[in-house]
């Protein structure tokens, strides 16, 4: 599936917010419900949903189209929390 535009940069913040700078990122489920971070990842899950993707899927691969071709891993853990890895193409 192709997102473009508004919605495919607003993906691409909140997945570069989120890992400040660090190839990788775990999200425990239940804890901190209420932070910055779930608000972030929420948005990314709201962008899938009004694009017609399956949020509730256990696997995403993001790649951006761009010159730096960087792309995100976002795993899904049922009960257990969401792991978010960066893919560098070098």
């Amino acid at each position: 599936v192709k997102i473009e535009g508004e919605s495919a940069e607003r993906i691409v913040k909140n997945l570069e917010t989120l890992l400040e700078g660090k190839d990788s990122l775990r999200i425990t489920a239940g804890v901190n419900i209420f932070s910055d971070r779930l608000v972030l990842m929420e948005e990314v899950f709201d962008i899938f949903e009004e694009q017609s993707i399956n949020d509730s899927a256990y696997y995403y691969k993001i790649f951006q189209n761009s010159d730096e071709n960087n792309g995100f891993q976002i795993y899904c853990r049922r009960g257990d929390g969401i792991e978010i890895k960066r893919i560098r193409s070098n």
